[in-house]
């Protein structure tokens, strides 16, 4: 992970010293995208074959989040479907943790507010690398939360986004989500 905080400490250096640091805020990143792809979301995000480096992904989620301004928080949870499909019936499941970032709107905490939830799952298989399952889609999004962070776009709605875990055994992030919404 030392690059991209590297890259991005680089950025916030310029930002205090007035420089420019994108031509414009809307644009795509993609040194950003490409940092982010290759030094973090390429790497195995299962609790079971690397928890502390599953950890540490998921602490540069948030911090993420928390940088771009947008209200943070983890929903830690236990999956409650397709137990038998996944797991042995002894077998202990590893908490899940579901990373949110919310963009406040204008309605923001109230009944009228009409939320709009941008997802991607940041869990991996056992078996896989995770630049495609679903590093792209984790990156894609954390790059849409910066670009309207540093737009200053001011909505009339809230936009809430995810970073779902263990998607891989039946959904359970988003499950979870939705039930607990």
């Amino acid at each position: 992970l030392a690059p991209l905080y590297k890259y991005e400490l680089d950025l916030k250096r310029a930002k205090l010293l007035g420089e420019k640091t994108y031509p414009d805020p809307h644009l795509v990143d993609k040194s950003h995208l490409v940092l982010m792809l290759e030094n973090t979301f390429t790497l195995p995000r299962h609790v079971e074959r690397n928890a502390t480096l599953t950890d540490s992904i998921g602490q540069y989620i948030t911090r993420k989040f928390g940088k771009l301004g947008l209200l943070t928080g983890t929903q830690l949870f236990r999956p409650s479907q397709f137990r038998t499909m996944f797991w042995d019936e002894d077998e202990e499941i590893a908490e899940g943790s579901n990373i949110i970032g919310i963009y406040p709107g204008q309605m923001f905490g109230s009944h009228l507010d009409r939320l709009v939830v941008v997802g991607a799952h940041w869990d991996t298989t056992g078996f896989t690398d995770g630049y495609n399952d679903n590093g792209s889609g984790v990156a894609a999004m954390i790059e849409v939360a910066r670009a309207l962070a540093e737009s200053g776009c001011k909505l009339r709605y809230s936009v809430i986004f995810v970073a779902f875990d263990k998607e891989e055994v039946g959904s359970q992030g988003s499950h979870e989500f939705i039930r607990s919404y």
